[in-house]
C-alpha cells in the first residue's frame, strides 16, 4: 500500500517530482576519498544519517554512481541502505559477488539465508526483471523493503519457506 502523500507526489509531472524530493548522492571527491580509505564507512554513514534527518520532503531519491536512482519514502530509507547503494559496500561477500553477476533483465531466485535487507540492496543495485527471495521473513525491515520495492516498480517477491 502506497502512502497517499507518495501517491500524490508520483502523480505530479516529472519536473514537479524532481523539485519536491530530497536528494542523496556522493560527489566524485567523496567517492574517491572513500575508495582510497580517507573517508571511513562509519563517517560516511553518519553523514548520510544526518542528511536523512534533515530531509524536509516525504520522498528521497538516492542516486548511485551506477544503476538507476532509487526512490524511497523518507521514513523507510535506512542509512545503511543508502550507503550500500551509493558506495557498493554491501558488507557480505555473497551479495558483493551477486552484484557483479546479476545483470538487468535477469530473473533471480535466491533460496535460503537470513539477509533479506542485503538481498534487497542487491536487487535495487542490479535492477533485474524479477527478484524472488526465499528465506527468513522475521526481518524487521520487511515492511519497508516491500514499500520501496513497490515504489520503484521492482518485482521483489518474498516466497514462504
Amino acid at each position: 500500500m502506497i502512502d497517499p502523500i507518495i501517491k500524490q507526489q508520483l502523480q505530479k509531472s516529472p519536473q514537479a517530482l524532481q523539485e519536491n524530493v530530497n536528494h542523496i548522492s556522493m560527489s566524485m571527491m567523496e567517492r574517491l576519498r572513500f575508495r582510497v580509505g580517507l573517508l571511513s564507512k562509519d563517517a560516511l554513514q553518519s553523514d548520510i544519517s544526518n542528511q536523512i534527518k534533515r530531509n524536509t520532503y516525504p520522498m528521497t531519491l538516492v542516486t548511485p554512481i551506477t544503476g538507476k536512482p532509487v526512490l524511497a519514502n523518507a521514513n523507510d530509507l535506512h542509512p545503511s541502505m543508502a550507503l550500500s547503494l551509493l558506495t557498493g559496500a554491501i558488507g557480505h561477500p555473497f551479495y558483493l559477488l551477486a552484484c557483479r553477476l546479476i545483470k538487468p533483465y535477469d530473473t533471480v531466485l535466491e533460496v535460503g539465508g537470513t539477509h533479506l535487507d542485503l538481498a534487497f540492496h542487491t536487487a535495487l543495485k542490479t535492477s533485474p526483471v524479477g527478484y524472488h527471495y526465499s528465506g527468513d521473513l522475521d526481518n524487521a525491515n520487511s515492511p519497508k523493503i516491500k514499500k520501496i520495492a513497490e515504489l520503484n516498480h521492482l518485482h521483489f517477491k518474498v516466497l514462504p519457506d
